[in-house]
């Protein structure tokens, strides 16, 4: 099984130090950075487009992926075939459509485990951009319209929905190494809009970060409870990202991989 690995660039040292310093990069068909792109939907459709690979994976460029990680994935996607060979997308971590997030990934800008492990796979609502698996032959791109880096996981999920595919939420753990991040920037609100527009008809959407309602309650609770916190946090020892994401894995994540 051809699988392809793609990531949208803007720090070449992290993307080294964390993404290309994975123990399997060497083992992806294709492995490519893309550079200079004012959002996801720019810089992913082109790769998806002339992909070689049967799957592609589009991955942060702050993402560890454990020694043992791609066979893992293979074992996922031959398991998720073997009942349903017209998947659209699977990712690392989603939320069902009544809310219920499932996942398994170690966020070092919270210091802590997002989800926990489980068997099987998903199926779920949206999927988080951390990490997301595209099956080639289905025909799905992501939206120009979401012009940044916000919200293009919930919408492609959507999408592969509207066209009749199912998204699901897979347990394979991996390291997010992110600095902490307290407040949602200006653009992640205006995909947040976007988005709400144009999928009026199916709200609410919950995905990783809000939830995407008629009257975007959300975003105003949600920009009160962030700027509370990042409060109480000064007052606390907030994550950071780690210098070496190989031997900060080994330390928290002994046997947690399939």
């Amino acid at each position: 099984m051809k699988i392809c690995l793609y990531s949208a660039v803007n720090n070449d040292s992290l993307y080294r130090n964390c993404l290309l310093s994975s123990p399997d990069i060497a083992q992806f068909s294709e492995v490519s950075e893309r550079t200079g792109f004012y959002s996801a939907a720019s810089a992913y459709n082109s790769v998806l487009e002339t992909c070689i690979g049967r799957v592609a994976v589009l991955a942060h460029q702050d993402v560890y992926l454990p020694p043992g990680w791609l066979a893992g994935l293979k074992r996922k996607i031959r398991d998720i075939e073997s009942i349903d060979p017209n998947w659209g997308v699977v990712g690392l971590y989603g939320v069902s459509l009544s809310g219920v997030h499932y996942g398994s990934i170690f966020c070092t800008g919270q210091m802590r485990w997002l989800g926990a492990p489980f068997s099987g796979a998903v199926e779920v609502g949206t999927l988080d951009e951390v990490l997301l698996v595209v099956r080639i032959g289905s025909g799905l791109y992501l939206d120009p319209s979401l012009d940044a880096f916000h919200m293009y996981g919930a919408d492609i999920c959507l999408e592969a929905r509207r066209r009749g595919m199912k998204c699901y939420s897979i347990s394979l753990p991996c390291l997010h190494n992110t600095n902490p991040y307290l407040i949602m920037p200006s653009s992640f609100w205006r995909c947040y809009f976007i988005l709400r527009r144009k999928w009026l008809s199916q709200l609410p959407v919950h995905t990783s970060c809000t939830t995407v309602t008629r009257y975007a309650f959300p975003v105003i609770s949600d920009i009160i409870r962030r700027r509370v916190n990042s409060i109480l946090r000064r007052k606390t020892s907030p994550g950071f990202r780690v210098q070496d994401p190989a031997v900060f894995w080994r330390s928290i994540a002994k046997g947690c991989l399939e």
